[in-house]
């Protein structure tokens, strides 16, 4: 096993900000090319990226994590969650177990946690346990092997979705919103490193392209504001737009309800921005007329997150 050694938190912090910039420009360059159309975006952030995750919870009052030598899999579960075994979901007051089967030494060391946790952060070992009270996002990782990551989400079960938090906490003292482009490029991050799968390979055999993938993003039927889950359904809603209005405020109040806060409309006009505002007064809502270049969109998008 390849074992990086730093004991410069300014070393890990490079190296952990260069994947997030690896993996944010996968997306950015995914969105850039979508073409114009009537329709609005409820930027979900963080939430929207692991919403489906929910349908794998691991409920229970105990979850164990082996700390093992295997590629990606350093944080075992032993249970799969859309294609990472590093991820645990557990209610509050939950207790974390990390074991050890490995060759060497490996610390148990908090990354992210949701601002403010009880007990956090958290630094130990193999052997260690720790309850986790507060709902929200934890990540874990080791000092000596800064790849090495295992998630936790403490999903408070009278709440709708999974709860993330509304702020998170890194290891450096850094606070940032969970629906922001930080928070989401970490997530990536996470989605990339413990599913070897996604992992991009050099060799002169391999694929040209580097595709991976992450938990599936929700989308809304336009004709009830309904979840779509499966191909099937997929193919049912969209076949029934062909002869059925469109039901904006019931897209909207599920929306709502899921956490969106932000709509952006990508056009042409603006009624679906109108129809937002007199709906949901208290939410953010644009259209990508009301802009003159796209930078101004992201300076908009990512204030409104921020805020």
């Amino acid at each position: 096993m390849m074992g990086f050694f730093a004991n410069d938190a300014a070393f890990i912090a490079a190296l952990l900000a260069r994947c997030l910039c690896v993996a944010g420009a996968g997306l950015w360059r995914r969105l850039l090319p979508l073409p114009r159309r009537r329709l609005a975006l409820g930027c979900l952030g963080l939430a929207l990226a692991l919403w489906m995750v929910s349908s794998w919870s691991t409920a229970g009052s105990a979850v164990q994590f082996t700390l093992t030598d295997n590629p990606g899999r350093w944080f075992d579960t032993g249970v799969d969650v859309s294609g990472t075994r590093s991820l645990a979901i557990i209610g509050p007051g939950g207790e974390i177990q990390f074991s050890g089967q490995s060759s060497t030494v490996h610390t148990v060391t908090s990354l992210i946690f949701p601002t403010g946790a009880a007990g956090m952060p958290f630094d130990a070992g193999a052997g260690s346990t720790v309850t986790l009270e507060t709902p929200g996002l934890y990540v874990f990782w080791c000092k000596i092997h800064p790849y090495m990551f295992g998630a936790v989400i403490v999903d408070d079960p009278a709440t709708p979705e999974l709860d993330l938090g509304q702020r998170i906490t890194l290891f450096n003292g850094i606070t940032v919103p969970t629906a922001s482009d930080v928070a989401l490029r970490l997530v990536r991050t996470f989605f990339l490193a413990t599913n070897p799968g996604n992992w991009q390979v050099y060799a002169a055999s391999a694929p040209a392209t580097w595709d991976p993938s992450y938990p599936p993003v929700p989308v809304l039927a336009g004709v009830s504001g309904a979840p779509v889950r499966t191909r099937g359904e997929a193919i049912a809603t969209l076949s029934a737009q062909l002869y059925t209005p469109v039901d904006w405020r019931a897209c909207l109040q599920a929306a709502w309800e899921m956490g969106a806060r932000v709509f952006l409309e990508l056009g042409p006009g603006s009624a679906l921005t109108r129809i937002t505002q007199e709906e949901l007064p208290e939410a953010c809502a644009r259209s990508i007329e009301d802009f003159n270049s796209l930078q101004g969109i992201g300076r908009w998008v990512s204030g409104a997150l921020a805020g």
